[in-house]
């Protein structure tokens, strides 16, 4: 946790960091990154599919595919076969950071704030 000039809470994660674009010596588990995550340098589509994973995680209390043997989670991701999203709220947006259809984090935050200014109406 950090505290910026006005005292106010930022979380931040370090764990699978590299330096100048070197390869990472950590990941996090099978479901939460695509196979090449070993593979070279970290990206940031890998932080994306992750925060996919995490954003399912949320919004139903499970992680993507825990009922699922663990080595058997990779293929299902590799073939862009992913877990069931119907009535998950925001399972569109965990979707498109699996699919790879995000394009920075703040286009995550906006959606998010939008959709929670939303349902505060």
């Amino acid at each position: 946790m950090l505290l910026d000039a006005d005292l106010s809470l930022k979380v931040a994660d370090f764990g699978g960091s590299s330096l100048n674009g070197s390869k990472s010596l950590i990941c996090g588990g099978v479901r939460y990154y695509v196979d090449d995550v070993w593979k070279g340098p970290t990206t940031p589509r890998m932080d994306y599919f992750a925060l996919g994973s995490t954003i399912y995680e949320i919004m139903t209390g499970t992680s993507p595919y825990e009922e699922v043997n663990s080595k058997d989670v990779q293929p299902l991701f590799d073939s862009k076969t992913f877990p069931d999203l119907s009535g998950v709220p925001c399972g569109d947006l965990a979707e498109k950071c699996w699919r790879d259809e995000i394009d920075s984090a703040q286009e995550v935050y906006l959606c998010l704030k939008s959709r929670l200014l939303e349902a505060k109406i």
